[in-house]
């Protein structure tokens, strides 16, 4: 064999389980992975591999994907803690089902020219070794196989499983179900820092005799307020929406032409519900201008 190169070859049922699977009469599905630590007889050429040359142990299936037209890349891992006596991997043959003939060989990984160690479990320091066959499945656009539930999820296997998800269209159904429900029953009410105003429940001091007296005869204002119990908007129910005090909401603050959030002042805001008039009140220790989302 000295004239084949390390690499991965289509065994001879390949083509015909192919054709099987475009023609609609099974699925394109991996069983199991032998792993030998023989060489290839004199004469044989991969494809008619029947039995991997020297078989130790099946490695465990651990992935399978379409990363191009017409190819399969099938994940195989080999952990040493289910290795008795080292050896050094020298073929992995990946197995296929065949609505005729069971199982048959499929795609054959020759390592020959640069075996693989596998350390035995007696071993000091574990391994875990990895491998990815490419196998040719022409015009099937679909695979499947047989994933050991003890194989390891790799980086590489966890992001595309990721990306994956996300780019399912019905992957987040529930939650972009509830979110529109959310949505549409979500109000956005704007204020400026000259809309908030002392509490509905605060009372000017009436000045002294003789302060209201200089008051009249020099045309002054009453006192300012001062702040000090705080400041309120009172949110009419056509604009926040809200039925009962059972609601939630986000604060933005406008600085610099911008809304943003978890700024002292929006911080500082609080949203009380009253039953009676029906209003929402939010109250600040500061005035400022932003918005605020009601959402619930």
């Amino acid at each position: 064999m000295t004239n084949i190169q390390d690499g991965c070859f289509a065994c001879a049922p390949c083509r015909a389980l192919i054709a099987k699977v475009l023609a609609g009469r099974c699925q394109m599905r991996y069983t199991r992975a032998a792993v030998g630590s023989g060489d290839i007889p004199e004469g044989v050429h991969p494809r008619d591999l029947t039995e991997v040359p020297g078989y130790v142990m099946d490695a465990k299936i651990s992935a399978a994907s379409n990363p191009v037209d017409g190819e399969c890349q099938v994940g195989v891992q080999i952990n040493s803690e289910k290795v008795e006596t080292g050896f050094f991997a020298t073929g992995i043959l990946l197995y296929a089902q065949d609505p005729d003939e069971g199982e048959v060989p499929y795609a054959y990984l020759r390592m020959e020219d640069g075996p693989e160690w596998i350390r035995p479990a007696s071993s000091l320091v574990g391994k875990l070794a990895t491998f990815e066959l490419i196998a040719v499945v022409g015009d099937v656009n679909e695979v499947f196989a047989d994933i050991d539930p003890d194989s390891i999820l790799t980086r590489a296997a966890a992001q595309k499983l990721m990306e994956d998800h996300n780019k399912d269209p019905e992957a987040h159904a529930a939650l972009v179900s509830t979110l529109k429900e959310k949505l549409a029953d979500s109000a956005v009410f704007a204020f400026t820092a000259e809309d908030w105003g002392p509490p509905a429940s605060w009372v000017p001091e009436e000045p002294a005799e003789g302060e209201a007296q200089a008051a009249e005869g020099d045309g002054e204002d009453p006192p300012a307020y001062d702040g000090s119990l705080g400041y309120e908007i009172t949110v009419p129910a056509e604009a926040h929406k809200r039925k009962s005090s059972d609601f939630g909401f986000h604060v933005f603050h406008q600085v610099d032409g911008k809304y943003i959030t978890n700024t002292w002042s929006a911080l500082g805001t609080g949203a009380d519900y009253d039953g009676e008039a029906g209003t929402v009140i939010l109250s600040s220790s500061d005035p400022y201008p932003g918005k605020i989302l009601f959402v619930g």
